[in-house]
């Protein structure tokens, strides 16, 4: 009943989307849940390290013995976090893999998941800084869930309650970054699984449905924990909407297709199109995300 009941939320939404560019852009708008703390106020200018948990839409090739990285990622350019070190210089201390889950024991994909890359940067990271340094430099990136959606079975009649069980999960895992030091808090929704140019024959119509209730958690989740951390600062980034409002608005945007994967028309620049491939954005793409979180932050 509740996955009826986001079929007609998302419609709504998307009405939404159909109303004039210059009447629903504005940044503020991407960020539909901001919880700023009393007694750790957020200083964008004192951020100095920037620690990114994630999928293959945050990688930046991450050596981790040394925590060096190469920079490669699927955008053919760079992706939104090394973007945002340009905008904003910090140390990124990034633990994005291809292919992760939240919790694998939940939904499996890969033999790595958020609560490892947790565990990854207690080990390798965590030391270097104190709890309370870690919760004044410190900005924790979390972008997660994408592939637990695509890797669902859905034909299982109790999906709510497995991606309840993922959501509590995710939220345990930041619980867990929190009792680290984390203070500073980035959380990234799932962008709209079913406009990626995988799905050009429709065989993934239905995931919109699973990515709306799932969108759905975050914000009750998000609540919940900034009541219980009173010292925690929530940034939480509609991602799904932006997504949206590009591909909805592509030659507003300078893009010349925002439906097709870019390796089919190799001919053109990358930059002329939003998918780099078959359902990852590119760099130019990625520019609206990391212009979005720093100009957000920056005016906080």
């Amino acid at each position: 009943m509740k996955l009826l009941i986001w079929t007609s939320l998302l419609f709504f939404s998307s009405y939404i989307l159909t109303q004039p560019i210059e009447q629903i852009y504005h940044n503020d708008i991407y960020f539909p849940y901001v919880h700023l703390s009393n007694d750790n106020p957020f200083i964008y200018e004192r951020i100095t390290d920037f620690v990114v948990f994630g999928d293959s839409y945050s990688l930046v090739g991450t050596n981790f013995t040394d925590m060096t990285y190469t920079g490669k990622n699927r955008s053919h350019g760079k992706n939104w976090p090394l973007q945002l070190i340009d905008l904003h210089p910090m140390d990124m201390w990034n633990f994005a893999e291809s292919g992760s889950t939240v919790d694998m024991s939940i939904v499996f994909r890969e033999r790595h998941d958020f609560k490892t890359q947790c565990q990854n940067f207690s080990q390798l990271v965590w030391n270097k800084k104190t709890e309370d340094e870690w919760g004044k430099v410190g900005l924790f990136a979390i972008w997660m869930g994408s592939n637990d959606v695509r890797s669902m079975n859905r034909t299982l009649p109790n999906k709510e309650e497995i991606y309840d069980r993922v959501m509590d999960e995710m939220f345990k895992t930041v619980d867990k970054l929190y009792q680290k030091g984390a203070r500073n808090l980035l959380i990234i929704n799932i962008p709209p699984l079913e406009k990626i140019p995988f799905n050009y024959d429709g065989r993934l119509d239905e995931i919109k449905i699973d990515v709306g209730y799932m969108n759905s958690l975050f914000p009750k989740n998000l609540k919940a924990f900034a009541k219980t951390h009173s010292d925690v600062n929530i940034f939480f980034y509609d991602i799904h909407r932006r997504f949206n409002e590009i591909i909805n608005y592509c030659t507003y945007y300078k893009f010349k297709d925002c439906r097709s994967d870019w390796r089919n028309h190799e001919k053109d620049s990358v930059k002329l199109y939003f998918w780099a491939d078959f359902s990852h954005p590119t760099y130019k793409a990625n520019e609206f995300f990391s212009n979005d979180i720093n100009n957000f932050l920056t005016n906080i």
